[in-house]
């Protein structure tokens, strides 16, 4: 069976720069719910009760160096960044449905790889 509908046409912006043909890739925050454990008087046993969600972390790849992605790993508190990944849903029929990730936070990792 083919799936319903296809990711296509990604492109991201960096503090409302975009960088379209230039991201290999881009995983957007995992939605987890933070639970505990409970355990109150005169229960058997214990229950999750849902306190909120686990921290939001995305990532993505440039094919090449960006002195202005770069210049935005700072370690001021405080210092947060725009992020916004845009892309389409393709349905079989051609019906394309626009998807926009909206995200603020801070560059805390830069990995150059392996030069080879």
């Amino acid at each position: 069976m083919a799936a319903r509908d296809v990711r296509k046409n990604f492109n991201l912006f960096v503090d409302g720069k975009g960088y379209a043909g230039q991201v290999e890739e881009f995983t957007p925050p995992k939605l987890t719910l933070k639970t505990e454990e409970f355990r109150g008087g005169g229960m058997d046993g214990p229950i999750e009760l849902t306190m909120g969600l686990e921290k939001l972390e995305a990532s993505f790849s440039l094919i090449a160096y960006d002195r202005e992605v770069l210049k935005h790993f700072d370690v001021r508190e405080g210092a947060v960044l725009p992020l916004t990944l845009r892309e389409a849903l393709e349905s079989f029929d051609g019906a394309v449905t626009p998807v926009v990730h909206s995200m603020r936070g801070k560059i805390r990792e830069i990995d150059a790889g392996t030069v080879k």
